[in-house]
């Protein structure tokens, strides 16, 4: 906790609430989230933290709990995958591993076969990609939070009978 906080909290180490006033209504939506250098929120949204956890372990309260969000989808799934290059992808993959599921992690849109009943996409211009490469009936898991509209071709959505799953 900085400057400026009052209740004698300042140098205290605290974890965050990601939920924010801003429009969207978590970080890293229409704020930068724990991966940014630093976060200004309401001292309300700061959950002090015990002397031995580390300012490191803080930070990657908020981040974690997101990928944790996508990978509760990937339990369900026969053939879990996780699609693109960004430290939420590469997180949600450490998470997914830790937790036993197997899948697969593929950095770009290009190299993604067929075959994978449940696409967790972490960039928005790799929509495309995870629609076309879940196959019939699989779900598409929505990660990234882009600030504009992100392409997507719902008459492909609609004739592969696809399920979009929105995770925050």
């Amino acid at each position: 906790v900085g400057p400026g906080v009052s209740g004698g909290r300042v140098g205290q180490r605290v974890g965050i609430d990601p939920r924010t006033e801003a429009a969207g209504g978590f970080l890293g939506v229409s704020v930068d989230g724990a991966f940014a250098t630093s976060i200004d929120l309401p001292a309300r949204r700061a959950i002090a933290m015990a002397p031995e956890v580390s300012l490191q372990r803080s930070a990657y309260l908020e981040p974690t709990a997101a990928a944790l969000g996508a990978v509760s989808h990937m339990r369900e799934a026969a053939s879990p995958a996780i699609l693109g290059g960004n430290r939420i992808a590469a997180l949600t993959s450490l998470l997914a591993t830790g937790q036993g599921i197997e899948h697969r992690w593929y950095r770009s849109g290009s190299s993604v076969p067929d075959g994978h009943d449940l696409i967790v996409e972490s960039d928005a211009t790799l929509v495309s990609a995870a629609v076309e490469a879940v196959v019939p009936g699989g779900t598409v898991v929505l990660k990234s939070r882009p600030s504009t509209a992100a392409p997507i071709e719902l008459k492909r959505v609609v004739s592969k009978g696809l399920c979009l799953r929105g995770v925050a």
